[in-house]
């Protein structure tokens, strides 16, 4: 599935590509985590009620990541595999 800048009306940080995507996928937010490296990534999965938003730090520092209100902050793929498995129960 790729959703583009013109898959929706509202591109990110609208929530409207994620609950597309969601949609798509038949999972609901509360049950999803959305990872992304700059600051509209994070705020398009809050608004779409994700509870679990990654910000991996490629483009933006850490500290951006975290006040654009990322749940928590990867360096790279293998921190946000470790964050999946431990969100998901192991």
């Amino acid at each position: 599935l790729v959703v583009g800048a013109d898959t929706t009306s509202l591109p990110k940080p609208a929530p409207e590509p994620a609950l597309f995507a969601l949609e798509r996928l038949g999972v609901p937010p509360e049950q999803a985590a959305f990872v992304g490296d700059q600051d509209p990534d994070v705020s398009c999965g809050l608004a779409a009620g994700i509870p679990m938003v990654i910000g991996v730090a490629f483009g933006r520092s850490a500290e951006s990541l975290a006040a654009a209100g990322a749940t928590h902050v990867a360096r790279d793929l293998h921190e946000v595999r470790a964050l999946l498995l431990e969100g998901a129960g192991g």
